[in-house]
C-alpha cells in the first residue's frame, strides 16, 4: 500500500473510488492501465501487450512510460476537472495495491491535487479566455486580480490592465518575481508552468522560455523551456 497525506484516505483504486482507478479512469475511450502497459518495450521487441500480460513486467523503456503514466493522469483530469475538487477534500490518497517502486495513481493524483497552474493573465485581472479561464474554473484564480499565487494557481501578467500586450522586459520582471517565489518561499509545492505570453499575447516560445532558464526543479515547463 502507497499513502500520502494524512487520514482520512480517499482509496484509489477498484476498492475506492474507482474514478480513480486505472483500471477504470479513460482517455480516448481505453482505460489509463490498458495505455500505460501496451506502451511498454521489453527485450525481447514485444511491445503492445495486453494489460496483464504487461503488467508487473519491467520494460526497457520503464522511464518513458512512466512519464507517459503520469501524462494519460493529467489529461483526464484536465478532461474531468471536477475531480479535482473531490482530490482537494481529501486530506489524504492510498492506493491499496500501490508498490514502492513502480507507477502508483495515488502518487499521480498526489502530485495533481497539490499542483500549482501558473498561467499568463492581465493586470485587470479578467480571466476570460484559455488558459485564464481553466484557472479561474478549476484552480480557484480570482476574477479582479491579475498577479501572484491565487488559489492552486499562480498568475503572470503578459498583458496591462486595457489588455494590450506588455513589453518583454516587463513580462521578465514578473517571471523572476514567480521564479524567487517558487525557489524559496514555496519550494515544496510544485508549480505547473503553461505557455505563458505564447497566446493571446503573441509572443514566441524562443522569446519567453530563456526568462524561465533560472526556474527551480519544482517548476514544470512546457517542452522545450528547459534549457
Amino acid at each position: 500500500m502507497i499513502r500520502h497525506g494524512v487520514a482520512p484516505f480517499l482509496e484509489c483504486s477498484t476498492r475506492g473510488d474507482r474514478r480513480f482507478s486505472a483500471m477504470c479512469a479513460l482517455v480516448e475511450g481505453q482505460t489509463i492501465e490498458y495505455l500505460y502497459q501496451a506502451s511498454k518495450v521489453f527485450e525481447n521487441g514485444s511491445h503492445g501487450l495486453r494489460w496483464r500480460e504487461a503488467k508487473g513486467r519491467r520494460a526497457i523503456n520503464q522511464e518513458a512510460c512512466a512519464v507517459y503514466y503520469g501524462q494519460l493522469w493529467d489529461y483526464y483530469i484536465r478532461r474531468n476537472p471536477h475531480l479535482l475538487d473531490v482530490l482537494r477534500a481529501a486530506p489524504g490518497l492510498s492506493d491499496t495495491f500501490g508498490q514502492p517502486g513502480h507507477c502508483c495513481q495515488a502518487t499521480e493524483l498526489w502530485r495533481i491535487r497539490n499542483a500549482i497552474f501558473v498561467f499568463g493573465s492581465n493586470l485587470a485581472g479578467r480571466h476570460g479566455a484559455g488558459a485564464a479561464l481553466f484557472a479561474r474554473d478549476c484552480h480557484g484564480a480570482e476574477y479582479g486580480r491579475g498577479v501572484g499565487l491565487q488559489g492552486y494557481s499562480y498568475a503572470i501578467p503578459t498583458k496591462d490592465e486595457r489588455l494590450r500586450t506588455l513589453p518583454l522586459d516587463v513580462i521578465r520582471t514578473h517571471v523572476e518575481w514567480f521564479i524567487h517565489f517558487a525557489r524559496f518561499c514555496h519550494p515544496e509545492l510544485t508549480f505547473n508552468v503553461t505557455r505563458i505570453g505564447c497566446g493571446l499575447a503573441g509572443y514566441t516560445d524562443a522569446q519567453i522560455a530563456p526568462m524561465f532558464a533560472a526556474a527551480p526543479a519544482n517548476c514544470v515547463l512546457p517542452e522545450g523551456w528547459r534549457l
